[in-house]
């Protein structure tokens, strides 16, 4: 891969201390975000962990709490991906989980509503596994989409998995890639995924130390990025 240029020493975004309204909302570990902006419309949605009733709390872009999720279908959240589907619209927007809870619900990826009304859940929960067919997850870590909708997961937040797996958009196995190594290709900890303008696969191979780019159509590996301490995010 070509050299990729050092990072500004320059901070690139501020704290903003006031945000959200009022702190006290948090009753809990938060964990992971993302954003919906769609239209007019931007909301904040922030997972917690741990033994509350809010495991999602949405707040507007200013930090006003509009609404949380009291739900029992998550049980210990990784990560957090909000997508509009492209040709739909605001009542059509996609709020999806990663679960690596131990408990009843765990060890699945899940869809909700703006709402938390669950819609489609992939894996069984509350069972780990390596099986690719059907497909079970173990510590299914995070979940990116390309343009075309087809999904892109990585299993293997600790657990028996270390895979980077492709869903087509009804969430058939397209392909699976991975093992547990630090070779070309192999993982330690897959944190992390997100795919670019071009539909190049990245992923933030934690305990490896480094960023794996893979080809979206085929799940070959093209090149990797050294870096000096553990590897928590692709984005």
């Amino acid at each position: 891969m070509a050299a990729i240029a050092p990072v500004s020493a320059t901070p690139m975004y501020k704290l903003d201390e006031t945000w959200p309204e009022d702190a006290s909302h948090f009753k809990a570990q938060i964990f992971c975000t993302d954003v919906l902006s769609f239209g007019e419309t931007s909301e904040v949605y922030v997972a917690q962990r741990g033994d509350v009733k809010s495991k999602m709390l949405v707040f507007s872009e200013n930090g006003v709490l509009l609404r949380s999720w009291d739900t029992e279908q998550i049980d210990m959240p990784h990560g957090v991906r909000v997508r509009v589907p492209v040709g739909h619209g605001l009542t059509e927007a996609e709020i999806w989980v990663t679960d690596v809870g131990n408990g009843r619900v765990g060890c699945c990826l899940k869809m909700f509503d703006r709402e938390g009304t669950l819609k489609t859940t992939i894996g069984t929960p509350g069972e780990s596994g390596t099986s690719l067919n059907p497909l079970q997850f173990d510590q299914v870590g995070d979940v990116a989409f390309n343009e075309a909708g087809e999904m892109f997961v990585v299993d293997g937040d600790g657990g028996m998995n270390n895979r980077l797996l492709k869903l087509s958009t009804d969430h058939n196995l397209l392909w699976s890639v991975g093992g547990k190594g630090s070779a070309p290709g192999l993982f330690s900890v897959p944190h992390c995924v997100e795919v670019d303008r071009y539909g190049q696969v990245w992923v933030a191979d934690r305990k490896n130390r480094r960023i794996q780019v893979f080809h979206g159509d085929t799940g070959a590996y093209i090149g990797e990025w050294a870096l000096d301490e553990d590897v928590y995010t692709a984005r």
